[in-house]
């Protein structure tokens, strides 16, 4: 974007230079956030309705942002052919997210992609939440949770705890820039470290682990060789 305005306001210079009494108009901002922005809509909704088939997939989902004290509620479109678009987002901050209130932003949202991309819903698929899944038997179409939540919830039930801690602990050491650096010169990954939000991240930790830990090693071993050293100096 800073590219962007260099270029824009090289070319102003550009035009004065050129012609000094000639004065560009640009576009001021209510005609961006209105005009040219909702014909950039008008356009990119033409160009995926081409792309998108009469059978599509509702994904649902919302989060809390603790800072601003929000809620919002976002759908998206996720299509057969593979194609995902977003639907809309809805502020529900203030209010319940109650399974009537979630069914009201799936059916709102039906509506809202059968106008723009001509699409039939066939599914919803939410996350595991009991708001979510009590909302999934309202709703007049298949409900399906998600499998990648069900698998991560899975795998951090048969995981040992005590082993993750570990494994934590060992990543955290490695972490430091200096360390990393190190590993990634010796021809290592980036440390990944576990995080309650983030799916799969148990498992890319351990896999990251198993992968770096000969280099962490001789690091360890370099590491007690210079110590060794010097001591005897």
């Amino acid at each position: 974007m800073q590219h962007t305005f260099e270029r824009n306001r090289c070319n102003r210079e550009l035009i004065r230079k050129l012609r000094p009494s000639y004065e560009p108009k640009m576009p001021g901002r209510k005609a961006l956030s209105t005009t040219l922005l909702d014909k950039e809509y008008e356009k990119h909704i033409r160009s995926a309705k081409e792309d998108v088939d009469r059978h599509s997939v509702i994904l649902i989902d919302g989060w809390k942002n603790t800072a601003s004290n929000t809620k919002t509620v976002v759908t998206m479109l996720h299509n057969i052919n593979g194609i995902q678009l977003f639907l809309e987002a809805f502020d529900v901050s203030g209010e319940q997210e109650t399974a009537d209130k979630l069914s009201e932003v799936v059916e709102v949202s039906i509506t809202k992609a059968k106008e723009l991309y001509d699409t039939n819903f066939f599914a919803v698929v939410s996350d595991n939440a009991a708001n979510m899944l009590k909302m999934g038997r309202g709703v007049d179409i298949w409900h399906s949770d998600c499998s990648a939540h069900v698998a991560n919830l899975l795998a951090k039930n048969i995981v040992d705890k005590e082993l993750a801690r570990k494994v934590t602990i060992v990543l955290k050491e490695f972490r430091h820039t200096d360390l990393e650096k190190c590993i990634l010169l010796k021809g290592g990954t980036k440390i990944k470290i576990p995080a309650e939000t983030r799916w799969y991240s148990h498992r890319d930790s351990f896999a990251c682990l198993k992968k770096n830990l000969y280099i962490m090693r001789s690091i360890v071993a370099e590491t007690d060789t210079s110590r060794k050293k010097s001591n005897r100096k």
